[in-house]
């Protein structure tokens, strides 16, 4: 073997070792607290620096310059606020970052919540692992290494509230440990954003509301950090160099410090000030505003002393793949083009976690969270190749994180019925037919109504009347339309992780099925899936379904017991011939666009449209 060669092997089992030690860590859910605890002297590899990112240090310097300082007292008065906004545009202009006090928020409110979140952290550790976890819709998670894309773990430990698919949460949902503080620092906080985006709004010439209509601040998360005191800071980062996905963060921390913005390539300290606010624009407020506010680099230092608490309020607009955002079009002209293209939330967050330090590893990391959780790491493109080939078509793949009770109902050898539309007739017919015959052959059936893409209104008068007449099972009622969402971005997120590996609908199986359900989605009465057990399953929509249904008398005789019910109706499915054209594929509006595609049903090559569809009903 060539030095070289002997240089790339050692790399390599470098890296894997390391990211041996990454899951090691990450399984333990004990966090960075929990090797301070255990009294070490020397942090862990995991967590050193590499020498090409200490080495980049380098070019930079340290300056005692200090972040703008902005007093929001007086701000309903009007020549008080023409100062604030002016100060304020200045600061977004030239920073990015600036603190502020007399904000509205009482001292009482900052305190609880950051002693709420020092107790959540200093809880019993066995208490504290109820809640860890990185499955993406989970409301409240701990989780240490916030995103494991990453080649080096970061020296803190998390807990995330994120309400960036519902607008509200109810105190019951927080940690005992935090409740009260939490929900009482969770509403000020969300008032203090609608107060700064109407600033900023007019600090962009704008109407003081027009942020605010935007949904600039919709989406929130609300992350409360834990950096433990490191024996070794110089080694270490307690947040790597970052500029943040959102539109705003609104930062609250303590009085040990740490944090630092990158200003002409110095570094300089954002000191903590009792009562006050760090405000930073994000990329997404960049972005929409056309570069007249900038979007700038920020990090965390370790320190000797500890902990240091902060909690961090990203406002990041509404996550949604069909609410698009971009430049501004009254903030451009002939002289001032749009910099940048159209994006929604999704994709820039995707972009965001899928940036690795140093070389990228892979741009699909975030797709490959939401299919496949934590067994993803370390979320290259190898193990995103090795988790399709493990994968088979089957109702685990299908609804993994989605509902719990999907798991149990396979569990318990019951038969599944997943289905979607919003023709409530349909699903009524649909419905209160299937429950009569499972009743009659004694097959133990369980139904749960996944919706549709894209028809929000639509779908929420249809759960609300499945739930009033209860013609099947529902996600939570406060929060169903996230786990649509999520049902139907998880099967795009396949799609087109498929053709970036180059995988075609002719020749993988998977594919075919995924094109299945995303055609059905654009069915125009309703579709449903049936499973018994991982393996057997079967689908069908619109009137095959009612047809096959209705005719059951003539192979109901056939189900002798419970386990021949979906291979029966497999049979009587597929004898059914529709009329052509027979399907129309709506594909996610991101991602590669395949030249050729087939018809899931009658294998003809489809017609090809351009269509675009508004995101209200």
């Amino acid at each position: 073997m060539s030095q070289s060669g002997i240089k790339v092997a050692e790399s390599t089992e470098k890296c894997e070792g390391l990211q041996d030690e990454l899951m090691a860590f990450d399984a333990s859910k004990t966090g960075v607290k929990g090797l301070v605890d255990a009294g070490i002297d020397n942090i862990p590899k995991i967590f050193i620096r590499p020498a090409d990112e200490v080495a980049e240090e380098l070019n930079y310097g340290h300056s005692n310059l200090q972040v703008p300082f902005i007093d929001l007292n007086g701000i309903e008065e009007d020549d008080q606020r023409r100062k604030i906004i002016s100060e304020v545009k200045n600061a977004s202009k030239d920073w990015g970052f600036f603190q502020i006090v007399n904000h509205g928020i009482p001292q009482t409110v900052l305190d609880s919540m950051l002693d709420g979140v020092c107790r959540f952290h200093e809880q019993d550790a066995e208490e504290k692992k109820k809640f860890y976890s990185r499955e993406p819709l989970k409301k409240m998670k701990y989780y240490s290494n916030i995103d494991p894309f990453r080649k080096r773990a970061i020296w803190r430990d998390t807990f995330t509230i994120s309400m960036m698919t519902s607008c509200d949460i109810e105190p019951d949902e927080l940690p005992m440990v935090c409740r009260n503080s939490a929900f009482e620092y969770i509403n000020e906080v969300t008032n203090l954003g609608k107060t700064l985006f109407e600033v900023l709004s007019e600090a962009l010439g704008l109407k003081r509301e027009y942020l605010e209509v935007m949904e600039c601040g919709k989406g929130r998360t609300f992350t409360c950090h834990y950096y433990p005191a490191c024996p070794q800071p110089e080694l270490t980062l307690g947040t790597n160099k970052h500029t943040d996905p959102s539109f705003l963060t609104i930062l609250l921390q303590d009085q040990i410090g740490g944090l630092q913005v990158l200003r002409d390539n110095q570094w300089i300290d954002v000191p903590p000030r009792p009562g006050s606010f760090v405000i930073n624009i994000g990329d997404n407020l960049q972005m929409v505003s056309n570069d007249e506010f900038k979007s700038a680099w920020h990090r965390v230092l370790t320190n000797k002393v500890g902990p240091r608490i902060s909690v961090a309020c990203f406002l990041a607009g509404v996550m949604n793949p069909a609410k698009v955002y971009g430049p501004i079009k009254v903030l451009t002209s002939e002289e001032n083009p749009p910099i940048y293209k159209d994006f929604t939330v999704n994709e820039h967050l995707a972009k965001f976690y899928s940036k690795p330090i140093g070389r990228v590893a892979n741009t699909n990391a975030l797709p490959m969270m939401w299919i496949w959780g934590s067994h993803a790491f370390p979320f290259t493109k190898q193990r995103e190749l090795d988790l399709w080939r493990e994968s088979t078509w089957n109702m685990d793949l299908l609804t993994d994180s989605i509902d719990p009770r999907i798991q149990e109902w396979t569990r318990d050898n019951k038969t599944i019925c997943l289905y979607g539309g919003d023709d409530i007739n349909w699903i009524r017919r649909f419905t209160t037919t299937v429950r009569g015959i499972a009743t009659t052959l004694h097959v133990p059936l369980e139904m749960i109504y996944v919706g549709k893409r894209n028809s929000k209104d639509r779908v929420r008068r249809c759960h609300e009347i499945i739930d009033t007449e209860k013609l099947s099972h529902i996600f939570p009622l406060k929060d169903f339309y996230d786990y649509i969402w999520f049902f139907w971005v998880r099967l795009g997120s396949m799609w087109n992780s498929k053709l970036q590996h180059g995988m075609t609908v002719e020749t993988d199986k998977i594919m075919q099925e995924i094109m299945a359900m995303l055609t059905y989605d654009g069915s125009e009465q309703g579709w449903a899936v049936f499973s018994r057990g991982l393996y057997e399953m079967t689908k069908g929509k619109d009137d095959i379904l009612i047809t096959v249904f209705d005719n059951f008398n003539q192979w109901g005789h056939r189900v002798d017991h419970p386990d021949k019910f979906v291979p029966e109706l497999d049979k009587e499915i597929s004898g059914v011939h529709p009329e052509h054209h027979c399907n129309r594929l709506i594909l996610p509006g991101h991602g590669n666009i395949p030249e050729r595609v087939v018809c899931s049903e009658c294998g003809r090559t489809m017609d090809k449209f351009v269509m675009y569809r508004c995101c209200t009903d």
